[in-house]
């Protein structure tokens, strides 16, 4: 059951044959907790998701492995999806991926972790977690970028301002602890 189908349901008010229903705009790795956005028509989704990175900002928070002695940084890298291996990687060659940027800083560090606050600059696929393991610093509990085993994968989308494209109106969501 996926965040789409219950949030379906929902607006259907228990009718399968209601013709009522969400758009999902983007999405989240499955293990990512957090804010996430559907849209009212398919047209408004595709208007938002052609338009993502200038209509939006996202904020993560994620601890990763080992402790960060930058106060901030920035990952800037080209980036592919292997569909043999079902990872994405970065690649040297601009041709062959797409530009990532992601900007972090560090919030605290403990016990051998670094807790940082991740700006997107752009929304690749596994985009935070390949830039933090290819730096030597994977996301806790993320096994498939080489980090260790733990209480799932510690990384969580915590803000999301949006500006709608027809009104301009600004929202800003935030995720609470």
């Amino acid at each position: 059951m996926t965040a789409e189908n219950l949030l379906n349901d929902w607006v259907r008010k228990g009718q399968a044959k209601s013709r009522n229903r969400v758009w999902l705009v983007h999405r989240l790795d499955r293990e990512t907790s957090g804010v996430m956005m559907f849209a009212k028509s398919e047209a408004l989704a595709d208007r938002i998701r052609d338009n993502w990175n200038s209509l939006t900002e996202k904020r993560y928070v994620a601890r990763v492995e080992g402790e960060l002695k930058d106060e901030s940084g920035v990952f800037e890298s080209y980036l592919r999806d292997d569909p043999r291996t079902m990872k994405v990687s970065s690649v040297k060659d601009p041709s062959q991926g797409k530009l990532a940027r992601t900007e972090w800083r560090r919030l605290s560090v403990s016990k051998g972790t670094t807790l940082v606050e991740v700006d997107l600059k752009s929304g690749r696929k596994n985009q935070i977690r390949v830039h933090f393991s290819e730096a030597g610093h994977p996301v806790v509990g993320d096994v498939k970028y080489g980090g260790k085993k733990a209480d799932g994968l510690h990384l969580r989308a915590v803000e999301l301002k949006f500006r709608h494209p027809q009104t301009g109106k600004v929202f800003d969501w935030h995720v609470e602890d």
